[in-house]
């Protein structure tokens, strides 16, 4: 990649980040802690609780197109998406 087409913000460069903090993977990480909350919570049904199952379900539609994006595709994040759907 040239100077110019690098991105400006390093966390969007996936030469310099580690595929573990690649956005979606981080996308993923916060899938899998909404979800664990929803679980974990003592009423299911709590306006917490779906609350963050909605949370999950909207960063489920953002972390594909995401990876997509940014070049940013490995078979860990496709695990990952796997594992919180």
């Amino acid at each position: 990649m040239s100077d110019k087409t690098k991105p400006r913000v390093w966390i969007l460069d996936r030469d310099r980040v580690p595929f573990l903090l690649y956005v979606p993977n981080l996308i993923g990480y916060m899938r899998v802690v909404t979800l664990a909350y929803a679980v974990a919570s003592p009423d299911v049904a709590s306006p917490g609780a779906i609350r963050c199952l909605l949370l999950s379900l909207a960063l489920d539609f953002i972390d594909g197109p995401a990876a997509r994006a940014l070049r940013m595709c490995t078979q860990f994040g496709d695990l990952l998406d796997h594992f919180t759907d």
